[in-house]
């Protein structure tokens, strides 16, 4: 298995059965660069540093597997971050020792200046360590030793708290932390809507986190996150409100959507902002378009800066209107993570496709909202499928009947409904394609 970053990125897996492990520099470019719209300059960063670090060469055979795929992911996040504008400091298969004291010595080198964007990428194995109810998560280095000899391991390895620390020591303005793994005893605050404009982030202090799974997920040594990251930026993929940029939000966001429906849900990639008033109210900030970022301050200008015509702005939520267009989620049914996906029409007709390792099918039919009840229905039969598995019954219908609740920001909804029609009420959260 293997873990994520930061803006500090890290990547890494965490403690299960060995059976089910599967994964656990250069100095170039300043990466300055000035943001500017039709009011002049709003935003500057005057460097952009990334750690990247790889643990791959396990000693511990027998509890911590080899991750070959470790390699192949740090170098083609190497390259990627060297395109993005950032100076790369790349170090591989550290002990317990150098693995704290390389962090610590990247951060004071540069996450001092406060117009500086830093990242901190660890890839490698992690572990979940249950201790007496309260679960926590560490990065794991080369040398350890097995997490079931609890106090070599808990001296060796770095917990999340260790992180939590560091986001706080720090005085970068924007400092993301990503982690391609998965892991429990999280210091930050998951998020699930993307952010505002983009001029109101940049100058507001962060500290994020991304993680490539969550706790007691297996996160495959072929890194599906890795591969996505690299289509978010590269292809500027995850810009969602096609502004120019990517935020960290937006990045990942993108990563959970992509990664869990690429994976079937048994891999959820999770986004957040550490739980600190005054480390949370920016973003991380990538740019669709770094060419033009080099050793002198580059222009980014801001298109449209302009408030949105009325037309592109989200109905409010408890409208009919709201609900028009495409929605996707996932839920865990009777072991088989099942994929949903929503096409709710302006008039009244829809689709839903569910997709699992085992069957995919689609069903039509009828949606309806009432706005004085606030019940959404969805009457819908079966136009055919696919089973790859003779023991898989496909669903013949669906007859939801619900109450919805709204996220704030309007990017999903909560309903109560059957997966299957003699199944019991689960909780589906559905999110804005």
């Amino acid at each position: 298995m293997k873990k994520l970053s930061v803006v500090l990125m890290a990547l890494f897996c965490f403690v299960l059965p060995l059976s089910a492990q599967n994964r656990g520099s250069q100095e170039a470019g300043g990466g300055a660069v000035e943001i500017v719209d039709a009011r002049g300059v709003v935003g500057r960063f005057t460097e952009a540093h990334v750690l990247i670090l790889g643990e791959s060469e396990y000693t511990n055979t027998g509890a911590w597997r080899k991750l070959p795929g470790v390699k192949e992911d740090v170098s083609a996040v190497e390259k990627l971050f060297v395109e993005q504008g950032f100076n790369v400091t790349k170090k591989e298969n550290l002990n317990s020792v150098n693995l704290k004291s390389e962090i610590t010595s990247f951060l004071d080198k540069y996450a001092y200046n406060p117009d500086a964007r830093i990242i901190v990428y660890y890839a490698g194995h992690g572990a979940t360590v249950d201790l007496d109810g309260r679960k926590m998560g560490y990065i794991v280095p080369i040398d350890a030793p097995p997490a079931s000899n609890t106090s070599n391991f808990l001296q060796t390895v770095i917990p999340m708290t260790q992180f939590e620390t560091w986001a706080k020591q720090y005085t970068s303005r924007h400092i993301l932390f990503m982690f391609d793994s998965c892991f429990a005893g999280s210091v930050f605050r998951s998020q699930s809507s993307t952010p505002p404009a983009i001029n109101r982030l940049i100058n507001q202090p962060v500290r994020q986190f991304i993680t490539s799974g969550d706790a007691n997920e297996e996160v495959p040594d072929e890194s599906v996150f890795r591969r996505e990251l690299e289509h978010a930026l590269r292809n500027g993929a995850a810009d969602a409100n096609k502004d120019g940029f990517v935020s960290g939000t937006e990045l990942g966001l993108y990563l959970y959507n992509r990664v869990s429906n690429y994976m079937n849900g048994k891999q959820n990639p999770r986004v957040g902002k550490l739980n600190d008033t005054n480390l949370d109210k920016g973003d991380f900030i990538f740019f669709v378009n770094p060419s033009q970022i080099g050793s002198s301050p580059a222009v980014v200008t801001i298109p449209n800066s302009q408030p949105p015509q009325t037309t592109n702005i989200t109905p409010e939520k408890e409208t009919k209107e709201f609900f028009v267009g495409t929605w996707s989620g996932s839920i865990e049914y009777n072991g088989s993570y099942d994929r949903y996906e929503l096409v709710l029409g302006v008039n009244g007709r829809c689709s839903v496709r569910i997709s699992n390792e085992d069957a995919e099918q689609l069903l039509e039919g009828n949606w309806s909202y009432d706005t004085k009840t606030k019940m959404f229905k969805i009457n819908a039969l079966s136009k055919g499928g696919i089973s790859f598995n003779s023991k898989t019954t496909l669903q013949r219908a669906i007859d939801w009947v619900s109450l919805v609740s709204f996220a704030e920001d309007n990017s999903f909804f909560n309903i109560l409904a059957k997966p299957a029609a003699n199944g019991s009420n689960v909780r589906f959260t559905f999110f804005r394609e």
